[in-house]
């Protein structure tokens, strides 16, 4: 079997960095993805995905020292569910990739530094490394 996700797009808002209790860094994404479709009219359009990320320990650390909102990003990973009741009651399902890799793509936006200027000191990606807990619970 094989549960593997490549993605490319750009980031929607600045990662978002917690610690778990025991210190453990999480970081949580969201990616606009472009596709083309094609309508009704029988015309090519584009429509855009969005897809929740949560980066684990190193890959969190490093979205959240060197990716912003805008970013252009490969995120290599896998793709995971959880179930959880809300506050209300309901139970509630959320589907998310886990990443194993981010990569840079394409230069920098605008606001950054000048189209083509890499992240001084910043790897071209993150090592892969193991993945995250078994269970992935809201972190506080």
């Amino acid at each position: 079997m094989l549960n593997k996700v490549f993605l490319i797009g750009n980031l929607t808002r600045d990662p978002d960095l917690k610690y778990t209790p025991n210190g453990t860094p999480r970081a949580q994404l969201s990616l606009a993805v472009p596709y083309r479709t094609r309508r009704e009219s029988g015309e090519w359009g584009e429509e855009t995905q969005f897809v929740n990320v949560v980066a684990w320990r190193q890959q969190a650390e490093f979205a959240h020292t060197y990716l912003n909102k805008g970013r252009q990003v490969l995120v290599e990973g896998r793709l995971t569910v959880r179930s959880f009741t809300g506050q209300d009651g309901a139970k509630r399902t959320v589907y998310e990739v886990l990443a194993e890799r981010i990569t840079f793509v394409g230069p920098r936006p605008a606001a950054e530094g000048a189209p083509g200027e890499t992240a001084e000191g910043a790897p071209e990606e993150t090592p892969a490394e193991s993945e995250g807990p078994d269970v992935l619970g809201d972190v506080g």
